[in-house]
């Protein structure tokens, strides 16, 4: 298994994804870690057909998620796993700690956070995932689309105003 993009992005499967990385990656498979998504059927439907045929979709929780990917489900596949939060992205690094880089796509911009880039907006909470995740060697980076330039998350100043 080769995951070719690991990626927080609150709308999961969406136009940047299947326009943009997915083809930037040659990924062949969508790896959705979410509980909430996970059992909601009709979301996890829409998703499911929102891809072309060529690309195969699986939607777990996280903890799931980790575990079919520890046990070597997806060996022989290009795999973008999506997370919708940072706290979803932690439990799974914490879980299995297979990825090195982590992409910061896009972040709600909920009461009690604040916007770090156009599309990333993060709260402490976010900072304290994102801090373990880095602390175990993990690069971090804020990046819409594979065009942009990455921005490697604990250089953005902004963030220095939420520690």
């Amino acid at each position: 298994m080769a995951l070719v993009l690991v990626r927080v992005d609150c709308r999961l499967i969406h136009g940047q994804i299947i326009e943009a990385w997915t083809p930037f990656t040659r990924a062949d498979c969508l790896l959705v870690a979410n509980d909430q998504v996970a059992e909601d059927f009709l979301q996890r439907s829409i998703m499911e057909m929102s891809v072309p045929p060529n690309l195969e979709v699986a939607v777990f929780k996280v903890d799931e998620a980790s575990e079919r990917l520890a046990g070597g489900l997806w060996a022989d596949k290009r795999v973008i796993l999506l997370f919708a939060n940072c706290t979803d992205a932690l439990q799974f690094h914490r879980n299995f700690p297979v990825f090195n880089r982590l992409n910061i796509g896009n972040t709600d911009c909920s009461p009690g956070k604040k916007q770090v880039t156009c599309s990333v907006s993060l709260g402490e909470g976010d900072i304290e995932c994102l801090k373990e995740i880095s602390d175990t060697g993990v690069f971090i980076e804020a990046r819409s689309v594979p065009q942009d330039q990455a921005r490697p998350i604990n250089e953005i100043k902004e963030l220095c105003l939420l520690a």
